[in-house]
């Protein structure tokens, strides 16, 4: 079993949060309003998801951002391997396991007020879903899942780029989504590149796609750590 795993940085500070076991992605020129997003579709395009049997795009910070542990062991990418290595019938696994929230897509309402209508927007333009399901049981935010080759390049063809496109055409996506507060570099950077000050509606809402693509298809699916 091979996992190709890519991390996505924008700097030298944040290089070095890198792991030396997975592949970097320097995206220190290519920001776009999509983040991360915009690298997966990039080594989607370029192939990368069929060199090995899973595939999977993390933020250069995630070895930070999960401090949990999956039977006794921490997140680390030979854990990560460890894990999927003993579930090779999974088609997809996740890293939100103590997420309960019963529909993170209308919870984000509450943090990112015109975010539901956008979304729901997106759903019928595609054609993927006529709503926002009642309920999404498998969750998945920030990108932080693996797939096999396969699902990845489906999720990101039927859905992702799809949406991608449709946010770029949507005037109130641009508007301030209300994250947070930005230091002056960063609000260089986001201006540099996409014309905002502030962090617009796009990531948070494509965040969130993986979850409505999964609870569309049954796919074999696990939360881990």
């Amino acid at each position: 079993m091979q996992t190709n795993i890519w991390q996505v940085y924008f700097d030298e500070n944040s290089k070095k949060n890198c792991s030396p076991e997975w592949n970097h992605y320097d995206n220190s020129k290519k920001l776009t309003e999509h983040f991360e997003n915009s690298v997966i579709v990039d080594l989607i395009e370029c192939k990368e998801h069929e060199k090995a049997d899973y595939f999977g795009v993390f933020s250069h910070d995630i070895l930070k951002d999960l401090p949990f542990r999956e039977n006794g062991l921490p997140f680390t990418p030979q854990n990560l391997e460890k894990v999927i290595g003993e579930n090779l019938d999974i088609d997809v696994f996740a890293f939100q396991k103590r997420r309960q929230n019963k529909n993170i897509v209308k919870q984000a309402e509450h943090y990112h007020p015109g975010f539901l209508k956008m979304v729901k927007n997106i759903l019928i333009k595609t054609g993927f879903l006529s709503d926002v399901p009642e309920r999404i049981d498998n969750i998945i935010l920030f990108n932080y899942f693996v797939a096999k080759g396969a699902v990845y390049e489906r999720y990101v063809n039927e859905l992702l780029r799809p949406a991608m496109k449709i946010l770029e055409g949507m005037p109130e996506a641009y508007l301030n989504a209300g994250y947070k507060k930005l230091n002056t570099a960063t609000i260089g950077r986001f201006t540099e590149a996409f014309g905002k000050p502030h962090y617009p509606y796009h990531p948070f809402i494509l965040e969130r796609l993986p979850s409505l693509f999964m609870q569309k298809y049954n796919y074999n699916f696990k939360h881990i750590f």
